[in-house]
């Protein structure tokens, strides 16, 4: 692999990690706390995300590749597929409802840019925050524990 292919891949390695990593902790704060511009953006980024999950899913599945189809949403259905499985697990959701629970996460999210606030006491918007933490703190976990292993083979710790 060329070092300029590694290196993109680890600065998008590292993009969706503070990504992940940012949103995970929004989303532990107290309900109904005030969003300010910076936490709006990564809303929106992580909004973006979510959808390009979405895309990515529904081409693999459908087999069909077209125009919505983008490298980028098959690009963010690898990312997803391993922080996926702790949805799986911790929500007990099956394989099935995994592009529904994205959808649900993103519309959370995009409601949450609306009220410019951070959750509600509402037990649906509970059940969709989590699943979004759950799904966002995974993401950072994995990507960190990727770039963990790059470095340590880097510095010839592992094969």
């Amino acid at each position: 692999m060329s070092a300029p292919h590694q290196f993109a891949i680890e600065a998008q390695n590292i993009g969706y990690g503070i990504l992940a990593s940012s949103l995970t902790e929004i989303l532990k704060a107290e309900p109904g706390q005030p969003l300010d511009d910076r936490t709006v953006i990564w809303f929106r980024q992580g909004v973006d995300f979510i959808q390009d999950v979405i895309r990515g899913a529904q081409a693999v599945a459908q087999g069909e590749f077209g125009a919505l189809t983008t490298e980028k949403s098959i690009e963010a259905l690898g990312y997803a597929i391993e922080p996926a499985s702790a949805l799986l697990h911790e929500a007990l959701i099956r394989d099935e409802d995994l592009v529904r629970i994205f959808e649900e996460i993103a519309d959370f999210l995009s409601k949450v840019i609306e009220g410019k606030h951070v959750m509600t006491t509402d037990p649906d918007n509970e059940t969709k925050a989590a699943h979004a933490r759950v799904f966002f703190e995974s993401l950072a976990d994995h990507l960190l524990s990727q770039l963990s292993s790059t470095r340590s083979r880097e510095a010839g710790d592992a094969p």
